[in-house]
């Protein structure tokens, strides 16, 4: 029984959640010369893969339009963070398996064209920066036009790292557990036949301080999920055949019972403006 409930309950395994847009900031964003503009569109904390939790990084959401009248290529190496004390602090190379958060590599950008892309810096999250692009002119092998600076004031991005957490343990509850799944969120993106689930995140885009919830129809995965678990379960039976009625009952009872019992910790291993991935452990399952 705790073996059918464990393989049924994926969320406790691994979490893919949907997340909100990156959040805006105030103040003037764009910078250039005769040749490029800069623009930070947007940017929010994120945790890539392998990295350590007890750092911060900022994921910047960048625009490079290129107004020459000739290609402007573009490499990692042009963009960089200067803290306060002109140090300069380098991107880091962000791995994403669902290959939905685009860091900039190598572009090619064709004249009076524009690229999109994030840049990671690890940060300090009450410090003040300064972004710059320096591009080289692949012909000469030099720095080409004068650098663009912008200001870049980590305090004011979005940090819900930690609040992934509480969203985890509120989807399991709802929907493995208690069953008190509420009816408020829609537009769900999730799959129950994989080993990871999708949960989708509600949250206002252009407010930092805005509430970060739970989306998505909860009251439809719990349904699955009974589903799947009585399908499960009264294959297990050899002899005796109980009803569907038995058997939904049971397992109404034996989630509840569960939801008492269980104890499930968290740990966020990725987070991204559009997935983040956690893992769980959990103890006293019935």
């Amino acid at each position: 029984m705790k073996k059918i409930f464990k393989y049924l309950l994926i969320a406790g395994i691994a979490l893919t959640l949907v997340a909100c847009s990156a959040g805006k900031t105030s103040g003037k964003n764009t910078a250039g010369n005769n040749d490029v503009d800069l623009k930070v569109k947007n940017g929010m904390y994120v945790l890539p893969r392998d990295e350590s939790s007890d750092s911060k990084y900022l994921a910047l959401n960048i625009e490079i339009k290129n107004k020459s009248n000739k290609t402007l290529n573009l490499t990692t190496r042009d963009i960089n963070l200067y803290n306060s004390d002109d140090e300069k602090v380098k991107p880091i190379q962000v791995y994403d398996s669902s290959n939905k958060f685009q860091t900039f590599a190598f572009e090619s950008i064709s004249k009076k064209k524009s690229a999109s892309g994030y840049v990671v810096f690890e940060v300090k999250p009450k410090e003040k920066y300064k972004l710059h692009y320096s591009p080289l002119d692949f012909g000469t092998g030099q720095k080409g036009s004068k650098d663009i600076e912008l200001k870049v004031d980590a305090s004011k991005y979005p940090d819900n790292v930690d609040k992934v957490t509480d969203l985890a343990k509120e989807y399991i509850e709802k929907v493995f557990l208690s069953g008190n799944a509420s009816g408020k969120a829609s537009k769900l993106s999730t799959s129950q036949d994989s080993d990871q689930a999708a949960i989708t995140l509600l949250a206002k885009k252009d407010d930092k301080n805005a509430d970060f919830t739970l989306g998505g129809d909860l009251e439809k995965d719990r349904n699955e999920f009974v589903k799947k678990f009585i399908d499960k379960l009264g294959k297990s039976f050899t002899y005796y055949k109980p009803t569907e009625a038995e058997l939904r009952t049971f397992v109404e009872a034996y989630a509840k019972v569960n939801a008492k019992r269980a104890k499930i910790s968290y740990k966020v291993k990725t987070f991204l403006p559009e997935t983040a991935c956690l893992c769980s452990s959990r103890n006293n399952w019935t």
